[in-house]
C-alpha cells in the first residue's frame, strides 16, 4: 500500500519516484503519502471487512451493541 501511495503522490506532484530519499524529505510528498496509506487501511477495516465477513457469514451482529 505504501508503494502505491508513494508513487501516486510523486505522480501528482510530478516528481521522480526513483529519488526516494530526496522525495521522502519533502513535506509535499510525505504527508499525502502517509495519510493516503492510513486512510486506505481504515476504509478497509471499517467498510470492506464487514462486507467480507457478512459474505462468509462470520459477522458478529452484537458488535455494535457491546459496551
Amino acid at each position: 500500500m505504501k508503494q502505491l501511495t508513494y508513487k501516486l503522490s510523486c505522480w501528482l506532484f510530478r516528481l521522480n519516484p526513483e529519488d526516494y530519499e530526496k522525495n521522502k524529505k519533502l513535506m509535499i510528498v510525505e504527508l499525502p503519502y502517509k495519510y493516503l496509506t492510513y486512510c486506505a487501511i481504515s476504509l478497509n477495516v471499517v467498510y470492506i471487512s464487514p462486507i467480507i465477513f457478512r459474505y462468509f457469514d462470520i459477522e458478529r451482529p452484537t458488535a455494535w451493541t457491546e459496551v
